[in-house]
C-alpha cells in the first residue's frame, strides 16, 4: 500500500470515529432536552445549556466555562463509574487508537451519565 493510500485510509477511519462520536452525543443531548452541544473535531467539549436558540453560538468563554462545579464533578464521576475518564473539565478526545467499540462504549457511558444527572436534578430539561 502506498503512503498516500495509507493516509487516505486513516483519514476515512478518523471521519468514521468523528461521526460515531459526535452524532450520538448531539442526539443524546437533544433527547435529554438540555440544549447542549459538541464540536466536529477529534477533541470535544461538553456544555450543558444553550444561548436560548438551541446553540452555544453567542455565549462568552465565561458562560461556556460556567457550568456549576457540582455538575462537572457529578459528570466526571458518573463517566468514571462507567469506565470513561475525561481529559479535563468537560472535554476529551478520540483518536485512531480508539476502536468503534471504544466509541460505542463511551457513547453508552455518556448516555447513562446524562440520565443520571437529569435524575439527580443537576441538569434540567429545556
Amino acid at each position: 500500500m502506498s503512503a498516500d493510500a495509507g493516509r487516505r485510509g486513516r483519514l476515512g477511519s478518523r471521519q468514521a470515529i468523528l461521526q460515531l462520536e459526535h452524532d450520538p452525543f448531539r442526539r443524546l443531548l437533544a433527547d435529554a432536552g438540555n440544549g447542549g452541544e459538541t464540536g466536529d473535531v477529534s477533541t470535544f467539549h461538553i456544555y450543558f445549556g444553550s444561548a436560548g436558540n438551541g446553540s452555544i453560538e453567542g455565549l462568552s468563554a465565561a458562560e461556556l466555562k460556567g457550568i456549576p462545579k457540582k455538575t462537572v464533578s457529578a459528570l466526571q464521576q458518573a463517566l468514571r463509574m462507567r469506565g470513561v475518564d475525561l481529559m479535563s473539565y468537560t472535554g476529551g478526545l478520540t483518536s485512531l487508537a480508539h476502536t468503534d467499540e471504544d466509541v460505542r462504549q463511551t457513547v453508552q457511558a455518556f448516555e447513562g451519565a446524562v440520565t443520571e444527572l437529569l435524575g439527580q436534578g443537576l441538569l434540567e430539561r429545556r
